[in-house]
């Protein structure tokens, strides 16, 4: 039979390991839930140049985030010959703005965007005649965009279609640049 101070000693081993084991209950538990991380915070400029896209040939643009939105503008300048009295043959320039939403999280997000081009300049195409290219025109970005959160490379490739003199020109685009 065991002894009272053998009993005692096992009582107390069994309440020390009881003690150790136990959780609170529910009614104990913290009531704040788990706090998600709040998303990353992006870069908010970016320079890159666009093929193709919103300037129809080429264009060096200054790209701006505001949370999910992005502005930009751009340029586009052409010069190319001399005719017989030192005037420029060709001399073409162009100014896309566009504001783009970026939907979607992460890195990789689709573009969706309206803008205009402002074109000043003249073509001589020789023989073919001249074409003034004075003017606006709407534009439009569907796409989608590369970027990381800290910054670094820049991705965009999409489909710019522009409206000229009411009309419809499908166009696409690519760019490639620095977040920072």
């Amino acid at each position: 039979m065991p002894t009272l101070s053998r009993l005692a000693g096992l009582a107390l081993a069994s309440a020390a390991a009881l003690t150790l084991s136990a959780r609170p209950c529910a009614a104990q538990q913290d009531t704040v839930p788990p706090q998600t991380p709040p998303a990353p915070a992006y870069v908010k400029n970016a320079i890159y140049v666009e093929l193709g896209g919103n300037a129809l040939l080429f264009s060096v643009n200054y790209d701006r985030r505001i949370g999910d939105w992005a502005g930009r503008v751009g340029v586009q300048f052409l010069g190319a010959g001399y005719d017989d009295e030192g005037d420029d043959d060709t001399s073409v320039l162009v100014v896309p703005v566009t504001v783009s939403y970026l939907a979607g999280r992460g890195n990789g997000r689709a573009e969706i965007g309206l803008g205009v081009g402002i074109s000043r300049g003249n073509l001589d195409f020789g023989s073919l005649g001249e074409a003034d290219i004075d003017g606006v025109y709407g534009t439009g970005i569907l796409g989608y965009r590369y970027q990381r959160p800290e910054g670094g490379l820049l991705v965009r490739a999409g489909f710019t279609p522009v409206l000229i003199d009411e009309e419809f020109w499908p166009w696409f685009g690519f760019s490639v640049g620095f977040g920072f």
